[in-house]
């Protein structure tokens, strides 16, 4: 229901109401109770695990920067258990409650993500949907109180998972309670969670682009001094507040895509040993590379051209590839996304490193990137004509 009619919010001023309802139903259904589950004398955070010692020297030298992720991420996680869950002990924990809950949240997230995805057309009153162009993914035309809710709420839920995911001894204390039959985890919700924050944070920078004077290094408007009105100034206070929160997200769009990366490239170190988790976190590596390959701007016209006649019978309005859905404009020039892009040499050799993943559709969609990015930084052509010398 919601999808079907998620175009006519705009016109109906809903949002405000379908904003509190997502909030509420990622609240009561976050399993917050695990990360608050006291174990009495023994510390419930524990760091996380520093698999280094395991490791050659080239994979354990991504290890720090993975750390400091990591913490970070932690930190979120325990912050938010704690803000909307209550303490509890092993004894009083309803494990069997909890597990409803996880299945429960993980559907929440899997709707919300497809909602926010729907392509609906810009709503002006003088323009029927028949009629109106352009077609966006909805997370595009929301209002951005809306947007920001659906991303942070995306965020805490993957934070919670992965802290939980990180603290050992209280997954081991769980298991040897006897609430469950083998070591309890999240890394479902986590994979899930982190898959649709980072999928709707580059469809809207697809879209939107980096934040001016991010770049440039110029953020000072020529309006941000002048004398207004009440109502002006507080307008400019909000545009102001909602570009620095546009520009966090860009910040955390490139930490976090390069983080799931690091992760991957350690998880294939030892393939044999974490083959269930290379096989749950291939289909987020797979939807990056792919929201990658469809970043207007980057590539040649030809490249472009050809990833657009490859799908949706040549219509580049909207390519959905997989898990990635693209929006693209059919007339005006690509907006700027260089924050990301500056990472490609770096999204590159990770890529030669994880070539030795035993999954073909990890292999495929590396060496589709690679080829594209070998022809536009170096300029090897492995089809076709090569480009002309400027």
């Amino acid at each position: 229901l919601l999808r079907n009619n998620i175009g006519k919010f705009a016109p109906c001023s809903v949002w405000p109401k379908v904003a509190e309802l997502i909030r509420e139903t990622f609240r009561v259904t976050t399993p917050a109770e695990l990360l608050n589950c006291d174990l009495g004398s023994s510390p419930t955070h524990m760091p996380p695990r520093n698999p280094s010692s395991t490791l050659s020297s080239s994979t354990a030298s991504l290890t720090a920067n993975l750390a400091d992720v990591c913490q970070s991420v932690i930190a979120e996680g325990v912050r938010y258990a704690s803000e909307i869950g209550k303490p509890v002990t092993l004894d009083s924990l309803d494990f069997g409650h909890t597990i409803i809950k996880c299945v429960t949240h993980v559907e929440v997230i899997q709707s919300i993500r497809d909602v926010a995805l729907v392509p609906i057309p810009p709503y002006t009153p003088q323009q029927s949907d028949e009629t109106a162009q352009g077609h966006a993914p909805a997370i595009v035309s929301m209002p951005l109180s809306v947007r920001y809710l659906i991303l942070n709420s995306l965020y805490q839920s993957y934070a919670i998972a992965r802290a939980f995911n990180e603290n050992l001894e209280l997954r081991q204390a769980i298991w040897r309670r006897g609430l469950v039959q083998q070591m309890p985890n999240l890394v479902r919700q986590e994979t899930i969670s982190l898959a649709a924050h980072l999928q709707l944070l580059l469809c809207v920078y697809r879209v939107e682009g980096d934040i001016e004077g991010d770049i440039e290094g110029d953020g000072d408007g020529d309006g941000d001094t002048r004398d207004g009105t009440a109502a002006e100034n507080a307008d400019r206070a909000t545009e102001e507040g909602d570009r620095a929160r546009a520009a966090d997200g860009v910040a955390l769009l490139v930490r976090d895509t390069m983080d799931v990366i690091e992760r991957f490239v350690v998880l294939t170190a030892d393939q044999l040993h974490n083959a269930r988790d290379i096989s749950l976190w291939s289909p987020v590596v797979i939807m990056i590379f792919r929201e990658l390959l469809a970043m207007d701007g980057w590539w040649t016209t030809a490249a472009t051209a050809a990833t657009a006649a490859a799908t949706n019978n040549g219509d580049p309005a909207v390519i959905a590839d997989g898990d990635a859905v693209t929006a693209r404009g059919t007339s005006a020039a690509a907006p700027r996304c260089l924050a990301l892009k500056r990472q490609l040499p770096k999204f590159f050799r990770l890529g030669i490193r994880m070539m030795s993943v035993e999954r073909l559709d990890v292999r495929q969609v590396l060496q589709e990137f690679m080829e594209r990015v070998g022809e536009e930084l170096f300029g090897v052509f492995l089809d076709g004509p090569q480009r002309p010398q400027a």
